[in-house]
């Protein structure tokens, strides 16, 4: 459906398109090298490193290494990461590389120099690159197969990042950079970093000590459509002209058109000090900060289609259908009178179903809303520690502390569309066409007035405020003792051992706005009167969006309309109290938890050599780990309960309602505590055989384990009032576990060209299912417990299985034989294939089994270099296949019913409407960067980048391309700059 770009013409732009990545000329001379030393760097010296770090390592794994001090050769470290054959990455809603998956799994570990660092990931275990610095890091290793020694935690593979170290520098280093970047869409921005590292030879040894930093004010805006599918009302199916009731029929539910500028603020800093005692003993202490404020406003207009009313012009547009049908799934019956459960059978073998691709309804309950959301997320690490590298034991001792903490402060005000320009109390009504072939869906508004009125403030009446301000935090301690025994044998050469403890707590809260609806100044909530009879009290805060939103795709959508305009989010706040005073804040006592884990491992592993006619060299080892698990949170009483009392400070709540001093207090509220421990035994074995000096053969077999994520062990119960259900975490939960199983061939053709290829296969087993059981309490007092006082509860368990199995092929080559400029060029190529069976359901629609989330089928990687005469150029071109997302919003089915599981688990057998939701699915993914530099002097180089220069949109569907669900336009981002190194 898409088929426009645009590239707007500015001064970076063109700066762009002749300088555009920073890297030092392939001959230039590093000024850390010896007398008459040359050194070769850039492009071509970041590929020998990662080569040769590869072809040594004793596991499986790839590396990226920087170009250069603060140049990783992306804009972030997860898009530097999806370079790598087997890793795919997300993006967030700014277009910016984000989460991460290794085969297939996004259970996967994060080191920093060898040490775990708190997740940043809230209710999951998931650490989110776009908020790191890059500027930091000098090197990415991904490692895909296990070895004892590696953290537990990761089914998937591990990400080591590794900072600089003062003294890998042999002299005084100042380095840095500034750059400028802007966007098609909003202002330019700005980058500063810079990196100071001296090493001094003194009395008491060698000391060195290392700051690196960056500062980066980022403006991106991002513009789209959203659209979610979902099954017709009765009286929208019965009485719109056309369409049949035979079965259920699929239109789109809500539709947003939105406009979302952010704001980025980023500090990174690291700082390391070094003391080298002895030759054969070293101390250090390292701090690594990070912090990412951001702000959005967003402007949202909102289509509601999921009113229950007909069609009712006299002639609604013809209806546009798809028909889909499947094999039954054996849940689904059909009920002549659901309430008699002898009246419902089988649904029979197949289940057929419409999609509305074009139509009409009136009276849609249309409305507008401005989100302001400020955002801020901070991560920290410690670090201490030191190194004994005698003969024949080496001792390593290292002690850290990392935190991890995210407060989010949101405020949002909604208008309603709801009357015509004669000033008559009427919704107008919304017709859409997703087959005309424009850029985007055409869903326009149908007024009864029969003139377009969203740039009329009479046309808006004030509708509320609503939001919430909450935080989470995840804290680590951690300490680790590790030995290395050569044993001077000829066969099993050195034998590694240690130990690890690590108290890892993470806990959340948060309040929700209330008292904020029914809006209305001056007696009246029409915007038009109240701007005319009130203005002191508006002022010009309801404005024309402009320009218009996604301006230059053709579709007939909505592109202005009226929205509040405010400076910054205390202007917000001051005008929500002043138009709603009885705004409170409140604890939403459904949403903290605190959980604490605490764990303790130890290992060994042992290296060996030999040869059996081929040399080998390999490692063996098991890795012990004991866990336990500690989560309180906090449960409303049951309905009739009166506890009032309180045992941790989580739950000890002064008031419901902040900012109401009208409200009683505290509110009935109590700690529900529960705690699981459990002990996993880990074997790994990697071997590696020399089949020539350059062609290296390896194999690996592991089993791995990740913990579930915090939201699932929080022991929360959550009872609806007057209702017979509830939902329960689950501290008991046993992590994931998978076996591993991992083959490479590797040909090293020389210290920069390398061809590879890989397989995998992963049996992973403990997936959650949810299961539900029979909680019973005295509700009324009575003494006895009743039939109607049993409450069907569902958790979280262990359960489900499946396997993921891939390969990967990856070849890099530089044309060093070529004659003259020629031998400055270079390629790498890469492609991936992953593929899931698990019992994960199956598709609404179409009926086929979906796959794990996030998981791209397909994946290739294609990079052109070219590197000489102090000239350095990039291209780098990216492409996944489509990948599930998630399910989409549920609606009841018109024609089916299926057994209520919450009634059948007390007895009874009761058939309730079917629900149905669709598969939500990212459509194929393709991007395109270019880069340039050129060293101007020795140490000073000029540099751009073009990053989506093909403008790629994101785009999602529901379960079949045509049913359109998302579109979403970032824009390009051009970066010009220079940088230094003395």
């Amino acid at each position: 459906m898409i088929s426009t770009h645009r590239v707007r013409t500015s001064i970076i732009a063109i700066a762009a398109s002749s300088f555009a990545s920073p890297a030092l000329a392939q001959d230039a001379t590093d000024p850390n090298a010896g007398e008459g030393e040359i050194v070769v760097s850039g492009i071509r010296q970041s590929l020998e490193d990662a080569l040769n770090t590869k072809k040594n390592n004793n596991k499986i794994s790839d590396v990226i290494s920087a170009e250069d001090i603060g140049k990783l050769p992306d804009l972030n470290v997860a898009e530097a990461m999806q370079r790598v054959t087997g890793v795919q990455i997300g993006r967030d809603e700014t277009g910016a590389g984000s989460n991460f998956q290794i085969r297939g799994l996004s259970n996967n570990n994060v080191e920093v120099n060898g040490r775990q660092i708190a997740s940043n990931g809230g209710d999951t275990r998931s650490n989110s690159f776009n908020t790191l610095g890059s500027q930091l890091f000098k090197e990415i290793e991904v490692v895909k197969s296990q070895t004892a020694d590696l953290i537990e935690g990761s089914i998937g593979g591990t990400v080591k990042l590794k900072t600089y170290r003062p003294l890998d520098f042999r002299k005084f280093t100042i380095s840095g950079q500034a750059q400028v970047s802007d966007t098609e869409l909003t202002k330019p921005g700005y980058l500063f970093s810079g990196l100071i590292a001296k090493p001094f030879d003194t009395g008491m040894g060698r000391i060195g000590i290392l700051l690196n930093g960056a500062y980066e004010r980022r403006n991106v805006t991002a513009e789209g459509v959203a659209v979610d599918w979902r099954v017709m009302q009765s009286q929208q199916q019965t009485k719109y002209p056309g369409i049949s009731t035979t079965y259920s029929t699929f239109r789109p539910g809500q539709v947003l058109v939105e406009r979302r500028p952010f704001e980025f603020d980023q500090i990174s800093l690291d700082g390391m000090v070094q003391w080298e005692a002895t030759p054969n003993l070293e101390f250090f202490v390292q701090g690594t900060y990070s912090q990412y404020d951001r702000d959005r406003a967003q402007n949202r207009f909102i289509y509601v289609l999921t009113s229950n009313n007909s069609a009712g012009v006299t002639s609604p547009q013809a209806p546009v259908l798809s028909t889909y049908t499947r094999p039954a799934f054996g849940t689904e019956f059909t009920c002549t009178n659901p309430s008699q459960p002898a009246t419902c059978a089988s649904a029979g073998s197949t289940v057929s179903r419409d999609l509305l691709l074009a139509g009409e309804l009136t009276r849609t309950p249309d409305r507008t809303a401005a989100n302001f959301e400020q955002y801020k997320e901070t991560q920290q690490a410690y670090a201490g520690g030191f190194k004994y590298t005698g003969s024949p034991i080496q001792v390593e001792f290292q002690y850290s502390y990392s935190k991890a903490r995210v407060d989010r402060d949101a405020l949002n005000h909604a208008l309603n569309l709801t009357t015509g320009l004669a000033g008559t109390l009427s919704q107008p009504g919304a017709r859409w066409d997703f087959t005309d072939g424009a850029d985007l869906p055409s869903i326009s508004l149908v007024f009864p007035t029969g003139a377009r009125e969203e740039d009329n403030p009479s046309a808006y009446t004030l509708n509320n405020f609503s939001g919430q301000l909450g935080y989470s935090v995840n804290t680590q301690n951690a300490a680790a003792l590790d030995f290395d025994w050569d044993t001077g044998a000829n066969f099993v050469r050195n034998i590694a051992f240690g130990m690890r403890w690590s108290e890892n707590n993470i806990r959340r809260f948060q309040q929700r706005i209330g008292g904020a609806g029914g809006l209305t100044i001056g007696g009246t909530n029409n915007l038009g009167t109240i701007q005319q009879n009130s203005p002191d009290a508006v002022g010009d805060i309801y404005q024309l969006l402009t320009p218009p939103v996604l301006d230059g795709y053709t579709g007939d959508i909505v592109r202005q309309w009226i929205v509040p305009v405010f400076d910054q989010r205390q202007d917000l706040n001051d005008y929500a109290r002043a138009t709603a005073p009885g705004l409170y804040y409140f604890i939403d006592p459904y949403y903290p938890y605190d959980i604490t884990e605490n764990v303790f491992a130890g290992y060994v592993m042992a290296d060996f050599e030999g040869n059996l006619g081929v040399p080998f060299t390999g490692n063996a080892g098991v890795r012990l780990v004991e866990t336990s698990v500690k989560g309180y949170a906090c449960t409303l009483p049951v309905p009739g309960d009166t506890i009032t009392a309180f045992g941790r400070e989580l739950c000890h709540f002064d008031s419901l309602q902040q900012g109401n001093p009208g409200t009683p207090g505290p509110i009935p509220v109590t700690d529900n505590v529960d705690s699981n421990s459990y002990f996993k035994i880990l074997p790994s074995a990697n071997i590696t055989f020399s089949l020539q000096p350059d062609l290296l053969l390896r194999l690996a077999a592991s089993r791995a384990m990740s913990r579930p994520n915090p939201s699932d062990l929080a022991p929360s119960r959550d009872i609806a009032q007057g209702g017979t259900t509830g939902r329960q975490g689950n501290p008991r939960l046993q992590p994931f576990e998978s076996d591993n199983f991992d083959v490479s061939l590797e040909w090293y053709v020389n210290r920069s060209t390398a061809f590879t290829a890989a397989a995998f296969l992963k049996k992973v087993r403990n997936f959650t299912e949810l299961e539900r059981f029979i909680f019973s309490f005295d509700e009324d007092n009575s003494g006895t417990i009743d039939d109607d006082e049993d409450f069907s509860i569902t958790r979280p368990v262990n359960g489900g299985s499946g396997t993921i199995k891939g390969f990967e092929l990856n070849a890099q080559v530089t044309f060093d034989f070529l004659p003259g400029f020629l031998d400055g060029l270079g390629f790498s190529a890469n492609y991936t294939y992953t593929d899931s069976s698990q019992n994960s359901g199956f598709d609404e629609l179409t009926g086929e089994q979906l796959p794990i989330p996030g998981l791209s089928k397909h994946a290739y990687n294609l990079v052109a270099f070219y590197e000489k005469y102090g000239l350095s150029l990039r291209a780098a071109y990216n492409w996944r296949s489509r990948n599930y997302e998630g399910g989409g919003p549920g609606s009841n089915d018109l024609r089916l019913y299926s057994v209520d599981q919450d009634q059948l688990a007390l007895g009874r057998t009761v058939y309730i409407p079917y629900s149905a939701a669709l598969s939500n699915f990212n459509a194929p993914y393709a991007q395109l960067d270019l880069s340039a530099s050129y060293q101007i002097v020795k140490g000073v180089t000029v540099f751009g980048q073009w990053q989506n220069v093909n403008n790629e949109l994101k785009t999602q569907y529901y379960s079949v391309p045509e049913a359109l669900g998302n579109v979403t336009d970032t824009g390009s981002i051009m970066r010009a700059g220079i940088r230094f190194r003395f």
